[in-house]
């Protein structure tokens, strides 16, 4: 029962200071300028993994040059991104390619529609940033969160009623 209670106690810390770095990683980056991106296709692959959380600053046309990642906002729907390698700039128009495919992309994609430059990337961060993203995705964690929190408190009470039931050693 002690293996347990270390465990959970280590599990407990651990996910808290994740969930503090995570954190501070989103006020540091949204606070400097950058954007956060989770990656969701194998299309960067193998540089950029599904799940990854990757920061891209914003750049000027000027400083873009061959073999940069950047992340677009598609020109028929803003809520969609994609991150590809630039292959070539022309003027304002940037041809692309996904590190997964052996073709530029069908289409240049003109430069008003950048977002940023890839500036670091997180593996695995994405998952969660993609879970906070959803639609209810901030529900499920707030609920996850109270259902532990419970937990928890259940086993404080829990412990202490025990301890207050055992009687006390005598010396006979």
């Amino acid at each position: 029962m002690k293996i347990v209670k270390i465990l959970a106690t280590v599990l407990t810390i651990i996910i808290a200071v994740m969930g503090i770095a995570f954190t501070a990683i989103i006020i540091f980056s949204y606070s400097t300028g950058n954007s956060l991106f989770a990656v969701s296709s194998k299309s960067m692959e193998p540089t950029l993994k599904v799940g990854d959380l990757i920061i891209t600053k914003p750049v000027s046309l000027s400083e873009i040059k061959e073999n940069d990642i950047l992340t677009f906002r598609s020109n028929t729907d803003p809520k969609i991104t994609f991150t590809h390698r630039v292959v070539k700039v022309d003027g304002s128009k940037i041809t692309t390619k996904g590190d997964a495919s052996e073709q530029n992309d069908p289409s240049e994609t003109d430069f008003a529609f950048c977002v940023g430059k890839l500036k670091n990337k997180l593996p695995f961060l994405g998952y969660i940033y993609m879970l906070v993203d959803l639609k209810y995705g901030i529900y499920i964690i707030v609920i996850l969160i109270l259902i532990y929190a419970s937990l928890e408190l259940e086993h404080y009470y829990t412990s202490k009623k025990n301890n207050k039931q055992k009687p006390l050693n005598s010396n006979e």
